[in-house]
């Protein structure tokens, strides 16, 4: 069930910014846009599951993480904005390739190093992004 939630998360990610690129919004209606979007649609499941006990949260670790989200969100959208339909698709294999790096050396700095077949990984990753690009 894991895999298939990973599998379905990366194809809802991955169509997104597609047909954001042909909504006309620019970078910070579209960043708008989203947020209310998503605030809509994640509600009702916060109501279901409950509303955490605010006292809990690791707030040292929400603000930033809301942070980089938020930054992360207005560049992708100003990508989306500017770039014509030929663009986007390279640019976003980038944004992708390199969302997926960083998760990579996380696990690497977790693992004490980097490990030859993680080296060769990051390495065949930028190789792809050449490629598909």
């Amino acid at each position: 069930m894991l895999y298939l939630k990973a599998i379905v998360s990366g194809i809802c990610f991955g169509l997104w910014p597609l047909f954001m690129n042909k909504s006309g919004l620019n970078s910070a209606e579209a960043s708008a846009a989203l947020s209310l979007f998503l605030l809509a649609v994640v509600s009702p499941f916060l109501l279901v599951n409950g509303i955490p006990q605010f006292s809990v949260v690791k707030w040292q670790m929400a603000v930033p993480a809301c942070v980089f989200d938020a930054l992360g969100l207005l560049a992708l959208n100003s990508l989306l904005a500017n770039a014509s339909s030929e663009q986007v698709g390279s640019a976003f294999v980038i944004v992708t390739v390199v969302q997926v790096a960083i998760p990579a050396a996380y696990l690497a700095v977790l693992a004490g190093g980097l490990t030859l077949r993680s080296a060769i990984g990051l390495v065949a990753a930028v190789v792809a992004v050449y490629l598909l690009r």
